[in-house]
């Protein structure tokens, strides 16, 4: 009942010999347009998110917004959060999150940093 290896050796070899000649100029047509789409999806994409962004920075319905933020590596954050006016300072790592300070409104100006501005300015 089993096949001599040289029976299997030369089935197998006729099973290769099969192999069709595949065209290459079509091949690379279709390479060439899945990365077009990919790119178009990545530009659509991109897009749809800075809409989102700047959308949500024009807003002024009380939600809370991330307005800055910096990294300081190994996952850990300084972040300026917003809620209506008011601005708070926050240290954010990946367990926990601290209360660090109250941030002034940046469109009120403070006098004592101008005072402070027009002093080194004389």
């Amino acid at each position: 009942m089993e096949k001599p290896l040289d029976s299997f050796l030369a089935d197998s070899t006729f099973l290769l010999g099969e192999v069709e000649k595949v065209d290459t100029e079509f091949l690379w047509v279709k390479v060439v347009l899945f990365l077009l789409l990919l790119t178009v999806g990545a530009v659509l994409l991109t897009r749809m998110n800075k809409q989102k962004v700047i959308s949500s920075i024009r807003k002024k319905d009380g939600k809370i917004r991330i307005a800055d933020s910096c990294s300081l590596g190994n996952r850990q954050y300084l972040v300026i959060a917003q809620c209506d006016t008011e601005r708070f300072l926050l240290g954010v790592g990946p367990n926990n999150f601290q209360h660090i300070a109250n941030l002034p409104n940046p469109s009120v100006e403070n006098p004592s940093i101008s005072s402070v501005a027009d002093e080194e300015a004389e």
